[in-house]
């Protein structure tokens, strides 16, 4: 068995998963597709890079967070760019947008500052979407944001 389909058969990767596929708009098979290959295609960068942990559970995490993450680029792959953007002139402090809005999105003060901070409209239906899928119950927000600094 591949390590990609080892990991879609465990329950909260193959939940995790799910749950994206149905978040997608058009939910049609191209788009399903396109989602599943890229979820794939860094899943497997990742191992081959030495980014996957020997632990079980990591794995798992980390497969669920990339799941999350994929959803981002396929939603709203217009966004890629200015959620990638660098915030920040020392190189200690640097930090990407999605780092700072992943930060903000439980706090309803923070939120349409950071989100105004980035150049993008707190009332846009797609952040509002955003801050919903930072704002999921169990996100691991470390590990989403190290898979998003790698990636964006």
């Amino acid at each position: 068995m591949q390590l990609a389909e080892y990991l879609e058969s465990l329950p909260p990767v193959r939940r995790a998963l799910r749950t994206a596929v149905l978040a997608l708009p058009a939910r049609n098979p191209r788009q399903t597709k396109a989602f599943v290959n890229l979820w794939r295609f860094y899943m497997v960068l990742d191992y081959r890079t030495g980014f996957l942990s020997s632990s079980l559970s990591v794995i798992e995490r980390h497969s669920i967070e990339m799941a999350r993450f994929v959803e981002v680029m396929v939603r709203w792959p217009w966004m890629l760019d200015a959620l990638g953007a660098h915030r920040g002139e020392e190189a200690s402090t640097r930090r990407i947008i999605l780092a700072e809005l992943l930060d903000a999105c439980h706090d309803d003060d923070r939120w349409p500052t950071a989100v105004r901070a980035a150049a993008l409209n707190p009332d846009d239906p797609a952040m509002v979407g955003l801050r919903n899928l930072f704002r999921r119950p169990d996100t691991d927000s470390d590990m989403f944001a190290s898979i998003a600094v790698r990636y964006l």
